[in-house]
């Protein structure tokens, strides 16, 4: 009797200390995701992201968040789905940094009052 209820509770033990790793891994892609979508409000906002490039990359986010949450239907991620989510991120990140050092920002450097015409 002591080493059924000694290895139910060993088993129980393995169990939540998985949760808390997948939980853990789901934590930190949604931490990605909110610094990415911090990342894209900063670049619309000082113009070094135009409304295109904007909203592609927030379709984009959009996208991985849906991923992430049909892969935690079932409660938790595998190291794939994790790597699978990790990967699409890093796409994101590289395309919003490009984006933001293209240079298509028409008024870089510029402040109110700046002329562009000719005297």
């Amino acid at each position: 009797m002591k080493t059924l209820i000694l290895s139910l509770a060993a088993a129980a033990s393995l169990t939540a200390g998985g949760a808390a790793v997948a939980q853990r891994g789901a934590g930190e892609i949604e931490r990605r995701i909110d610094y990415l979508q911090h990342q894209i409000d900063r670049g619309t906002g000082d113009g070094s992201l135009n409304r295109r490039e904007g909203w592609r990359a927030r379709a984009a986010l959009r996208d991985v968040s849906d991923m992430e949450r049909r892969y935690l239907r079932d409660g938790y991620l595998t190291g794939d789905e994790r790597a699978d989510l990790n990967r699409r991120l890093d796409m994101v990140v590289h395309q919003v940094r490009f984006d933001r050092r293209d240079g298509d920002n028409p008024y870089e450097g510029r402040r109110y009052g700046y002329n562009t015409y000719r005297r």
